[in-house]
């Protein structure tokens, strides 16, 4: 005797005896279907695509070289890494990767940013 159950979500049909009818449809289906509800991460903003490339209901990410800059040499300072740490294969193909528009800047740069963000943390401790 076949059995046949409806997918409670989008109520397509499927034949529920596993040894008989197998479960990779419906694992595949599972992946794809767009009206299970799953969960969401608040913590991260959505960018959510349609196919003709607009924006649905997400936030555009923009690249700002100076904040990306200002938590370089954040990291310097709470790691207490040296300033040549930044000029390192290591941290330059790393940032290729992982962020391309992003201009690795020179040692001499991080430490006068350096400098920079030291005279503003000292003037805000001071108030």
């Amino acid at each position: 005797m076949e059995v046949i159950e409806k997918y409670k979500y989008c109520g397509r049909d499927y034949k529920a005896d596993s040894r008989l009818n197998g479960t990779t449809s419906l694992n595949t289906h599972l992946k794809k279907c767009q009206k299970i509800p799953r969960k969401v991460d608040n913590t991260q903003t959505q960018l959510c695509l349609q196919k003709d490339g607009q924006i649905n209901g997400g936030v555009l990410w923009i690249f700002e070289q100076g904040l990306v800059r200002r938590a370089l040499v954040e990291m310097v300072i709470t790691k207490e890494l040296p300033f040549s740490f930044v000029v390192k294969k290591g941290v330059k193909k790393f940032m290729s990767i992982a962020q391309p528009l992003f201009n690795v800047p020179s040692r001499r740069t991080i430490t006068r940013d350096y400098f920079q963000v030291y005279g503003k943390e000292r003037l805000k401790a001071l108030n």
